[in-house]
Parts: C-alpha cells; structure tokens; sequence
C-alpha cells in the first residue's frame, strides 16, 4: 500500500467515524494528493510552502496541475475570497504564478474544511474561519 492510499484510508475512516458532524467532504480536481486530517493541520499552520503541501510548493509539480485545473482553481479562489488577488508580475515566473495561486487555493480549501482538521494547539487558526 502506498503513502497516497493509507492517506486516503485515514481521512476516508476519519469521515466515516465523524459523518454526523461534517458536511459533504470532496477534494477539487486540483488537489492531486489525498489529504488527511493532519495534513489540513499542517497546511493551516504552515502554508504550502511549509512543504507541507509539495504539489502547489513544486513548479513543475504546480504549472502542470495549473495547466490542467487552472480556471478551475481560478474560479475557486475567486468564489471563496470575493475577488482573484492581484501579484507583482515583476516578482513572479510563470510557474511561480503557478504555485502562488494553487497554494492560495489549497489553503483556502483548507481552511475552509478546518473542522476535519487534526489540531493539537492554536485554536486562533480555527477562528480564521469564523
């Protein structure tokens, strides 16, 4: 069995066993890897670029999902915050733009899902949320 797999029998047991208390629980097309409890942790605390996130911190890994996903990602970004936010073009690549904003959307997916979050402290990331 692989990482992906046991990541993804974790959050699919963690779902079962807490069904009554979450909402309709689904990954975007545009998170290429499954996402546990502790990973959403790790992401609300740290970001993407923690690493705790590769596929939106890699450039390559982030352009080719951008290319596949990226209105997609676009559309989400802007239905969650009210707007796409403006960057700098003169401080990013391309494929920097890339990780900026599949980063940008994986957090918000995060945050947005915080409930299935594992968090042992810092009760101000939930609070985000509200």
């Amino acid at each position: 069995m692989n990482t992906f797999e046991t990541q993804s029998d974790t959050m699919q047991d963690y779902l079962n066993d807490h069904a009554d208390e979450i909402s309709e629980y689904s990954e975007p097309g545009w998170v290429t890897q499954p996402l546990s409890p502790s990973d959403i942790a790790s992401i609300l605390q740290g970001g993407c670029a923690s690493g705790a996130y590769m596929p939106a911190a890699k450039y390559y890994d982030a352009a080719q999902t951008m290319s596949h996903y990226g209105d997609d990602v676009l559309e989400y970004i802007e239905y969650v915050t009210g707007e796409i936010p403006a960057v700098d073009m003169t401080d990013h690549s391309w494929t920097g733009l890339a990780c900026h904003y599949l980063s940008m959307a994986v957090e918000l997916f995060c945050l947005e899902h915080c409930d299935l979050a594992d968090l042992e402290i810092d009760d101000s990331i939930t609070d985000l949320a509200k």
